[in-house]
């Protein structure tokens, strides 16, 4: 196993991005040093930051659902130089398949999805009934075909310091919120929000009386 540099094919959805982390948590286990690069699209990037292992992240240059042949074929020649020894395809894409296909990889690893036959030369075929997880589905690409992983690894992601900065001011301000929510007795604001805008509407509103012309029109809010 020495020598292998993985690239992983990121899915397109953030959601799913995080539940590959299994899998790139499998794929680095057993080296000291990162050799795992990610292809993701520019949205996902900010996901893989946040996982150990990863020794680069080639921000997608297609647009979502697009072919881009051209450019597809560009970035696989310009790949070739990373000499990947293995590439894991994680969308069930045709299209997605193309990339580590041009690097001329030399195993392509995935399921089967839109009959990609010539483009893996490791297809899997994919039991729904055996793995009905997401997460469980990307992290037995790493074992053998027809292996299970039976419990994979949780996602862990690790924040930077910005993020931890940024999440203790956001629990700052939660726990102000809720205070001032407590105190005059309108209990927690995310069960209690919707009764006071119903109290709020029904209440009249005093720049509405009188004045020349009579009262104006009262408008609802939504």
């Amino acid at each position: 196993m020495a020598g292998e540099r993985f690239l992983v094919v990121a899915p397109s959805w953030v959601g799913d991005a995080i539940l590959s982390e299994p899998l790139i948590a499998l794929l680095r286990e057993p080296y000291a040093e990162p050799n795992v690069d990610v292809l993701a699209p520019p949205w996902c990037a900010p996901v893989y930051r946040r996982m150990r292992g990863i020794r680069r992240i080639i921000e997608s240059p297609f647009g979502h659902g697009k072919l881009a042949l051209a450019a597809r074929r560009l970035l696989g020649r310009e790949l070739k130089a990373e000499h990947y020894t293995r590439a894991f395809v994680l969308p069930n894409s045709w299209k997605s398949a193309l990339v580590p296909w041009f690097a001329g990889i030399p195993r392509r690893t995935g399921y089967v999805g839109e009959a990609r036959y010539a483009l893996l030369n490791d297809p899997r075929k994919l039991d729904k009934k055996a793995m009905p997880m997401l997460v469980t589905r990307y992290a037995a690409l790493a074992g053998l075909p027809g292996t299970l992983i039976p419990v994979p690894p949780a996602p862990v992601l690790v924040p930077d310091a910005a993020n931890r900065s940024r999440g203790r001011r956001i629990r700052t301000v939660e726990a102000l919120a809720a205070e001032s929510f407590r105190r005059f007795g309108l209990g927690a604001p995310s069960r209690r929000l919707p009764g006071l805008d119903r109290r709020l509407a029904q209440r009249p509103d005093r720049r509405d009386r009188g004045g020349a012309g009579g009262g104006r029109e009262r408008r609802e809010v939504s």
